[in-house]
């Protein structure tokens, strides 16, 4: 469920200006459900390159990942997103974003955003 982090900040942003109101409470932020192979496709295109699936496995992937992540140290995809997106946490699916009138980021504009800052 990856978030991006423009929407937290505009999210913070709006409960700090109305701090009494939010003061003393919880909220669980989330980002709406995705599947990882849709995930994977999604930064492939927008990357560039290559553009075959390969499923590999998920410690290749990883391996993957942190070498990049040494050749390219603006790589902005890490081990430890690898880790979360893969473990099968569920969680609870509030569209805080409608309560807070914040036009979520989708998937697809936020990695472009990224991709655009490598």
């Amino acid at each position: 469920q990856p978030i991006y982090v423009d929407d937290v900040c505009e999210l913070v942003i709006k409960l700090a200006k109305s701090f009494e109101k939010h003061k003393n409470k919880i909220y669980s932020i989330n980002g709406k459900m995705l599947d990882f192979g849709y995930m994977c496709r999604t930064v492939v295109k927008k990357v560039g390159g290559f553009r075959t699936a390969i499923n590999f496995p998920v410690p290749l992937f990883r391996f993957g990942m942190v070498v990049a992540n040494l050749i390219w140290p603006k790589f902005k995809f890490t081990p430890d997103q690898l880790d979360s997106l893969t473990s099968g946490d569920k969680f609870d699916q509030w569209e805080w974003w409608k309560d807070f009138n914040i036009n979520l980021t989708s998937f697809e504009e936020g990695v472009g955003r990224m991709v655009k800052e490598m």
